[in-house]
């Protein structure tokens, strides 16, 4: 069950020239029971007249689309980086929960920031927002997309908006389970420390060093990278591979249990513990490209990848 969680400010930092950490407290309601990994939580920034007054219920969301417009505040949708629990054995006297957020400072061609971006830059200990996330004894694996069920081998794709998402996973790393990630990002500077578990190698893809454009990098690895095919399967060209022709603003977004443009998933045999399951997720164009690499061409099977498109160039995602 997702709840509103009226959080507070307990630090920010500029990490990285393009990441800024915002640490919140008043999450020790907050949940998933277990495993968060690529969790996606919604964050309400405050509007003009500041933050709405939404229930402590699942009935928030209801009440703020019933506000006037301009009181609802600025949905959109974040993963979390970190979240640390006072029960925690290596948070020491801890006593409430934090939770962690990386906001990319994202600026279009005319060096524009999104409302997130500026309240990122420019929040400070107090401010307040709602953090949307499942309750603390949540336990559905809802907003999880992370599934390499069977999979022994995972691979790992995604752009500096994905980085949080990757870092986490990687926290929380299934045992036995092999693989690489490979993260493109603005510049060498945006590299972050990120402890890769026991058989995973971190790959860091650079834009600025090598004149890319975004998502470039991350086809190329993934063309040098994936198999002809896997489980006996063939390349399909009979998949739907793109959004409606009336949602040319939607997000790409594929897993073994969701298909946003309609696809039929209808259950096939299930994956072996010698396939390779793939997560990428990231600008959607990119992403669409890649998907189109893995299933259409090198007949990855469908229930071994996972493709989200975070945000989509030229086109401002709200929610």
């Amino acid at each position: 069950m997702y709840l509103p969680f009226r959080v507070s400010v307990l630090r920010s930092e500029r990490i990285t020239p393009n990441f800024q950490r915002v640490t919140f407290t008043g999450v020790d309601q907050m949940g998933p029971a277990r495993v968060t990994r690529d969790l996606r939580i919604k964050i309400i920034l405050p509007g003009p007249p500041g933050l709405p007054d939404l229930p402590e219920s699942p009935e928030a969301i209801h009440v703020r689309r019933a506000l006037p417009a301009d009181e609802r505040g600025i949905m959109r949708t974040y993963s979390v980086r970190d979240f640390r629990r006072p029960e925690d054995p290596d948070q020491g006297t801890q006593d409430r929960a934090e939770l962690d957020i990386d906001f990319v400072l994202h600026t279009d061609e005319h060096g524009h920031s999104g409302p997130a971006s500026r309240w990122a830059e420019e929040a400070k200990p107090g401010d307040e927002l709602y953090v949307i996330a499942p309750s603390i004894d949540d336990d559905s694996g809802a907003g999880i997309e992370f599934s390499p069920g069977d999979c022994k081998t995972v691979q790992l794709y995604g752009d500096e908006t994905a980085l949080p998402a990757i870092a986490k996973t990687l926290s929380e790393w299934p045992e036995g389970t092999i693989g690489e990630a490979f993260i493109e990002v603005p510049t060498e500077a945006d590299k972050q420390s990120i402890d890769a578990p026991a058989g995973v190698r971190i790959h860091w893809l650079v834009r600025e060093s090598d004149n890319a454009d975004h998502g470039d990098l991350l086809i190329s690895a993934l063309e040098a990278a994936a198999p002809i095919a896997q489980s006996g399967s063939e390349p399909s060209d009979q998949l739907k591979l793109d959004v409606p022709a009336d949602g040319a603003s939607a997000m790409v977004w594929e897993t073994p249990q969701f298909s946003r443009s309609g696809e039929d998933l209808t259950p096939v045999e299930h994956a072996e513990a010698d396939d390779v399951y793939y997560w990428i997720a990231g600008e959607s164009g990119a992403v669409t490209a890649m998907r189109r690499l893995l299933v259409q061409q090198r007949g990855v099977p469908r229930q071994c990848v996972s493709f989200m498109g975070y945000w989509k160039k030229g086109v401002a995602h709200k929610g």
